[in-house]
């Protein structure tokens, strides 16, 4: 899987949001990631997208980076992929690879949402009934 070629393409972004917010609601967006991002909100919301990971690990192998796909970790253990997305936050990155999918997805310490490039119609569908179950949006 070429990492680089996948974050060129189009992506879409697992979201708190149903859509994008306008410019003029930005300010109180930015309060808004501010209140998600601290305490124990922020711990809400990664396991929320933990929880889609895992299922997600039900129908397709997942690889874990968090060097920036420098190394990889195989279908790692559930305690692991949880661990991994929940000390998520702030500086720290990680990378969600779908290989059979031509897939991957990023999540960034400092944002709410994880992005999603590539894919196929099928896997973007489960994303986003795994993603609607857990209250998130893919859009």
């Amino acid at each position: 899987m070429d990492i680089e070629k996948i974050i060129e393409g189009p992506c879409r972004v697992i979201d708190l949001l149903p859509e994008r917010v306008p410019e003029e609601g930005g300010k109180r967006f930015a309060r808004l990631e501010k209140y998600w991002l601290s305490g124990a909100r922020v711990t809400d919301l990664r396991r929320k997208q933990a929880d889609i990971i895992l299922k997600l690990n039900c129908f397709c192998p997942v690889r874990l980076s968090s060097d920036f796909g420098r190394t990889f970790t195989d279908d790692p253990a559930p305690y692991l992929t949880e661990k991994l997305i929940l000390g998520c936050v702030g500086v720290k990155s990680l990378y969600i690879a779908l290989v059979e999918q031509e897939c991957l997805i990023t999540l960034d310490g400092y944002d709410i949402y994880m992005t999603v490039y590539g894919g196929d119609a099928a896997l973007l569908e489960l994303l986003q009934r795994l993603a609607a179950a857990e209250g998130l949006f893919l859009r």
